[in-house]
């Protein structure tokens, strides 16, 4: 959520939608990409829900998992993994 309390805006919806896309399409739950990716339930919850705006670090743990292929989906977002790298 942004200061204001509104939606993130239409870019983390966009996220959101293929996140939970490619999440329901490897068969995974909720708890079981967070698990896996290392990241909070509520985490998973609120990027999927376009609520926040997932930083970088929350990207770059999302592509390394790999039944996700956000890489192939998403490669936009490819700049954001190699940030949260450094």
């Amino acid at each position: 959520m942004v200061a204001d309390g509104a939606s993130a805006g239409p870019l983390s919806q966009h996220f959101g939608d293929v996140l939970r896309h490619r999440r329901e399409t490897a068969g995974l739950t909720r708890m079981a990409l967070a698990s896996e990716a290392r990241l909070s339930v509520t985490t998973i919850a609120n990027v999927e829900s376009g609520r926040n705006i997932p930083a970088a670090l929350t990207i770059a743990c999302l592509r390394k998992v790999a039944a996700l292929r956000l890489a192939d989906a998403l490669p936009q977002y490819a700049e954001a993994q190699s940030a949260a790298q450094r």
